[in-house]
């Protein structure tokens, strides 16, 4: 690319601007909440959203606010357009943090809270690198679409909203809500929720049980309360664990893990509490071999099947358990879900619902992969190959769209942990790239 020394000048202009703007938006904490009027996903998502268009607007790119859902800014001309997809709804910041989670404090040079990386920093990063390329004058033979979602977290219902609302579909694209250099293949997500009902007698003596706050992230917290028949005595823990993101699991400590191992050693635990336990222990350590044999010999790097138990709670007479189960392209999720209703079976419980993001798989030989590879390797002056992740990302919504950074293989991956931090050296180089790609991709 030739013109990557004024396109650098031109960033390099809204550099205190943009990394301000970063934290105005890191400053909201936009988990998802209660619906309102004009906030489906809460007033904090909305508002997020709000300050992202309106930093768009008055930078003076084209701008579009769908419904409270999704939103865009844009720049160029042209028949087609080229997107890049992020979001601005965070999970919930759990843990003990260093810096407040929600004030965007900068200290020796680290952006310290919840959406540094995931994903406000890149994609309103994304916003800033679209005004540069705008102002540097080089000529597009396409659009170019900065695409805001709110909803990621909980099931990108916000990008279904875009898409039924018949807005214009992206020729190709990238999500900057991962890793570098490219992610070719993503594994399909299994979200499924299990019911335990109790008796009038069991719901009586299990009086309490609560545990994490989203499905995607490894429990680290779990609690639970329970009058125990036989030594008339009311036992009541709370158990600390580890938060880590869902597709990687063995990362974290599940805190219901944690305690059903306590549980089964305690003499007249009620029997609902036992099959609890018993089933914990069991899903957390399922999935064999034959499941994967089709995928280790389709392509090594895929990755294994695995399993996260999210959240835990009592609700009326039933005990609700709801997993994330993550598995890679080339596995039947009917066949994941299916051993997923033996097991809860066996213990007298039952599927209450089900969802399945399926798996993302495109070529290594494809345009967009290529395109991306290079530039990244040409930037960053080494020989790598594009990776599979377990994790599930913005990709899947379109065609002929993957996922490209924020992450770089040498940082430690802090998304949806306590302490989500990034160096602005490195953030400012992963907006660098985005901004090259999007270039690379609209000429």
């Amino acid at each position: 690319m030739v013109q990557k020394e004024i396109l650098d000048l031109c960033l390099e202009r809204y550099y205190d601007r943009m990394i301000e703007g970063i934290q105005n938006n890191m400053r909201i904490p936009s988990v998802k909440g209660k619906p309102e009027a004009g906030a489906p996903y809460g007033k904090f998502v909305n508002m997020a959203l709000e300050d992202a268009l309106l930093q768009a607007k008055e930078l003076g790119l084209r701008v579009k606010n769908i419904d409270h859902k999704i939103g865009y800014a844009e720049i160029g001309k042209g028949d087609q357009m080229i997107a890049v997809l992020g979001h601005l709804d965070v999970v919930p910041a759990e843990g003990e943090w260093k810096h407040p989670p929600y004030e965007a404090v900068i200290s020796e040079g680290i952006l310290w809270g919840r959406g540094a990386l995931d994903d406000k920093g890149p994609i309103i990063g994304a916003l800033y690198a679209l005004k540069a390329i705008q102002d540097s004058g080089i000529q597009l033979n396409k659009r170019i679409r900065v695409i805001l979602g709110t909803d990621e977290e909980s099931g990108s219902s916000c990008v279904k909203h875009y898409i039924t609302s018949k807005e214009e579909m992206p020729s190709c694209g990238f999500t900057p809500d991962a890793q570098f250099p490219v992610i070719y293949s993503e594994k399909g997500a299994i979200q499924i929720v299990i019911e335990q009902k109790l008796t009038a007698k069991e719901d009586m003596l299990f009086e309490e049980c609560n545990g994490g706050k989203a499905i995607n992230a490894v429990m680290s917290n779990f609690s639970i309360a329970f009058f125990d028949e036989q030594t008339k005595t009311r036992y009541q823990k709370n158990f600390e664990g580890k938060n880590a993101h869902a597709s990687e699991p063995w990362k974290g400590i599940n805190a219901a893990l944690k305690a059903s191992k306590e549980l089964l050693t305690l003499d007249d635990v009620p029997e609902a509490i036992k099959r609890m336990s018993c089933f914990i222990q069991e899903s957390l350590m399922m999935f064999p071999r034959e499941l994967e044999k089709g995928v280790q010999s389709f392509e090594e790097d895929l990755g294994k099947i695995t399993i996260n138990l999210g959240k835990m709670y009592k609700k009326k007479e039933s005990v609700f358990y709801e997993f994330d189960i993550r598995y890679p392209y080339g596995i039947n999720a009917a066949d994941v879900i299916d051993q997923m209703g033996q097991l809860s079976g066996k213990y007298e419980m039952t599927i209450a619902d089900k969802k399945n993001n399926p798996p993302l798989y495109i070529s290594k030989d494809t345009e967009i992969v290529r395109k991306l590879m290079n530039l990244y390797c040409s930037e960053m002056g080494e020989e790598i190959a594009p990776i599979a992740i377990g994790g599930s990302t913005y990709a899947k919504s379109f065609p002929n769209m993957v996922a490209f950074g924020p992450i770089f293989p040498f940082q430690e991956n802090k998304i949806h942990q306590p302490n989500e931090s990034v160096d602005l050296k490195d953030l400012y180089r992963a907006i660098t790239l985005i901004m090259y790609a999007m270039v690379v991709l609209a000429q």
